[in-house]
């Protein structure tokens, strides 16, 4: 299923150069072979898990497209800013991979729509 998943543009390079491969979210957005498009590509969801904010600060910020734990805790405090980072707090992890264009799911094409 096609889904929406919005991203700031700032990681717009992180995530077609393959840095940024997961997100965590305070809400569930997809299911696993869900897809989203951003930055002008498709990317596929592989894994969604339930987990505590601190185990994706510590386990997970590569993944989030970060060198740095804090780096990850800096980003979310900004795009959070009441809540804060709190590292108990349960999110949703999401995965996803680039999907390759060659590989972009097409429309089937109705015997009726095809040319003879």
């Amino acid at each position: 299923m096609k889904i929406r998943l919005p991203f700031y543009p700032e990681f717009r390079e992180r995530m077609l150069s393959g840095q940024k491969t997961g997100t965590s979210r305070t809400r569930k957005f997809g299911d696993v072979g869900d897809t989203f498009d951003a930055f002008g590509e498709v990317f596929e969801i592989v894994s969604v898990n339930l987990m505590q904010l601190g185990d994706v600060k510590q386990y997970h910020f590569k993944h989030e497209g970060f060198s740095s734990p804090e780096g990850f805790v800096a980003i979310w405090k900004r795009i959070h800013p009441i809540a804060g980072f709190r590292p108990f707090q349960k999110v949703w992890y999401h995965e996803f991979r680039l999907v390759p264009a060659n590989n972009h799911v097409q429309p089937t094409r109705r015997s009726a729509d095809v040319g003879h």
